[in-house]
């Protein structure tokens, strides 16, 4: 039952991710990784309270893909539009990094902030006594990031060719 449990995950993650994938060419940025945030918390939530039954746990886990998805792919998708922008070609600020070096910056905010996730997190299980601190501090967390990422992280920046069109009109 195990891996056929298994292979369920794996098809509803990959379902999941690539109909965010397509809603993002529909919808801004921001509500595409908003509701990623939230759909993550909701799930991993769901999860704290359906322990008792190993098949709602195993299906809820489809949202950690989800979230791995939007955690490795937005971040690039914001990268590559910013250097598309006029702010970034016209150098207004002097220095120009390159694309690399910038997603190369984000791979490790990633890998570093799981890092100290890691060890935040085995001292609370052991103070708790529980591995359901991980999923209840996992949902918490992903609440907050909606709420912080959606009132206070900028998404949107103007394409250069906007910029050309709204100059020439």
């Amino acid at each position: 039952m195990q891996p056929t449990v298994n292979i369920l995950i794996g098809v509803t993650s990959h379902r999941l991710s690539r109909d965010i994938f397509k809603a993002a060419s529909y919808v801004s940025h921001r509500t595409v990784y908003v509701f990623g945030q939230l759909f993550f918390a909701i799930c991993t939530g769901s999860m704290a309270l359906v322990t008792w039954t190993p098949i709602g746990t195993m299906v809820l886990c489809s949202s950690f893909g989800v979230m791995f998805f939007i955690l490795l792919t937005m971040p690039s998708c914001l990268i590559s539009v910013y250097h598309e922008s006029e702010q970034y070609v016209s150098g207004k600020r002097g220095y120009r990094r390159g694309i690399g070096k910038d997603i190369a910056c984000i791979g490790v905010q990633i890998f570093i902030a799981q890092i100290i996730d890691s060890t935040i997190v085995g001292p609370l299980v052991i103070w708790f006594g529980s591995h359901l601190v991980i999923v209840l501090l996992s949902s918490l967390l992903a609440f907050l990031a909606a709420i912080y990422s959606s009132l206070f992280v900028v998404y949107e920046i103007k394409p250069r060719r906007e910029i050309v069109d709204n100059q020439n009109a």
